[in-house]
């Protein structure tokens, strides 16, 4: 198994990571976005007739493999849980905007567990990334959980957009919350406005964001349509958009699983 993270300038195969090469220009909506990788996902998203609603599959466990990450996972959140909690007053007074810190202990959460599957990253053009202090605004496609963890790979400073619930869960929810992760809302318009002011104040204060614009995994691997408040939080704050294609994860944990398969 392999995960891959690719530009629209890149190839397909071998389990890579990558960005596109194009230069950045403008869209039609103002926002500063890779033209040939923004062509490609939008064409990507909206090419053909809708597709018919399936009956969701059954949950799976996963395979022998899989159990035994899920077991790290939950051991290495504990884990790492305590350090960031102790040190979180501190890192609240020193570095209170952006919280360095923990996204460094947050990145070996997610990079971890990638090699006890056996499917780490690689990449293509990593060297399109832009520079660690600019603040920009990281899309990708959404085809698994373990999206998420490909992207500690880049070893980026970023904040995700994560759904309320996630931030609520024990441990990992109560550290993405330290860490300043961004809670997505989706209940009444006061609640999505509150999160698009985070969203904003979480760019304007020097961090970037990474965000999943489909809202939920594609069963299928297609793109699915777009929600705008990355884009919209862009154009608001003039950063750029960084595009990324993912491929590869849905093989290893698709949406009908727990537990990475093997």
């Amino acid at each position: 198994m392999s995960c891959f993270v690719i530009g629209a300038g890149g190839l397909v195969g071998g389990g890579t990571v990558g960005l596109s090469k194009s230069s950045c220009g403008r869209c039609s909506g103002g926002v500063r976005v890779s033209r040939s990788c923004g062509v490609r996902m939008q064409s990507a998203a909206t090419n053909g007739a809708p597709t018919p609603v399936k009956k969701r599959p059954k949950k799976t466990i996963g395979g022998v493999i899989g159990i035994i990450w899920g077991v790290f996972v939950a051991f290495w959140a504990v884990f790492l849980f305590f350090p960031m909690w102790i040190l979180h007053p501190l890192v609240r007074w020193r570095d209170d905007a952006k919280r360095r810190l923990h996204d460094f202990i947050s990145r070996w959460f997610l990079k971890l567990p990638m090699f006890v599957i056996g499917v780490p990253p690689r990449y293509k053009h990593r060297e399109n990334l832009p520079p660690a202090d600019e603040a920009v605004v990281y899309v990708a496609n959404h085809q698994s959980y373990l999206d998420i963890f490909c992207l500690a790979f880049l070893g980026l400073h970023h904040k995700f957009v994560s759904k309320v619930e996630i931030l609520r869960l024990p441990f990992v929810g109560v550290a993405m919350q330290m860490k300043g992760d961004v809670a997505l809302r989706r209940g009444n318009r006061k609640s999505q406005l509150q999160t698009y002011r985070d969203m904003l104040n979480t760019i304007k204060n020097g961090n970037s964001l990474a965000i999943f614009p489909e809202g939920t995994r594609s069963e299928t691997g297609k793109l699915q349509k777009f929600q705008s408040g990355a884009f919209k939080a862009a154009k608001a704050t003039g950063a750029r958009v960084i595009p990324l294609t993912i491929t590869g994860t849905r093989e290893a944990m698709p949406t009908s699983s727990i537990l990475p398969l093997r």
